[in-house]
């Protein structure tokens, strides 16, 4: 999924796009994997394997927080052991070579509120490409690693109708 913008005032950056990198998980056999990515994205663990400066964390936003969603997918669904029915999603913009070119960091070309408009749009497009099956978990920009990026997770389930 790719998506180019232009940010306001002119700069037009064809090199740069919205990336969304996906990980899947089963919601019966992946629960230890699927909890720790939780804990990690609202910061409740004490180590992280990124880059976290826990100086900048208190600017990291909640979009979305519904963690009962999970716990319905955990006991209220039946899913089948090859199955993929829990996504995280962390998208991003790369950059590709025009902070190294122009000797900008992107971070600083857009207020905190842009970056959350940015990405509130992000949570939208991602809402409508996953479909009616899917329920969003939780949502958080976070501004406290290198690049300012949203993390969500989303569920999947079709309601059974057989009788």
């Amino acid at each position: 999924m790719e998506k180019h913008f232009l940010i306001k005032g002119g700069i037009k950056m064809a090199e740069i796009s919205a990336i969304n990198n996906f990980k899947k998980y089963n919601s019966g056999s992946g629960r230890s994997s699927i909890n720790n990515v939780v804990r990690e994205a609202f910061r409740e663990l004490e180590k992280f394997k990124n880059n976290v400066n826990q100086e900048l964390t208190q600017f990291n936003k909640i979009l979305d927080k519904n963690l009962s969603v999970l716990e319905q997918q955990y006991y209220d669904t039946e899913v089948d052991s090859r199955s993929r029915d829990v996504v995280s999603v962390v998208s991003q913009v790369q950059t590709g070579n025009f902070e190294a070119r122009n000797g900008v960091d992107l971070t600083y070309i857009l207020s905190l509120e842009k970056w959350e408009q940015y990405y509130k749009e992000n949570l939208e497009f991602l809402n409508k490409k996953f479909g009616k099956n899917a329920r969003c978990v939780y949502a958080v920009i976070h501004f406290d690693e290198s690049t300012p990026h949203l993390q969500s997770m989303w569920t999947f389930s079709e309601e059974n109708n057989q009788k």
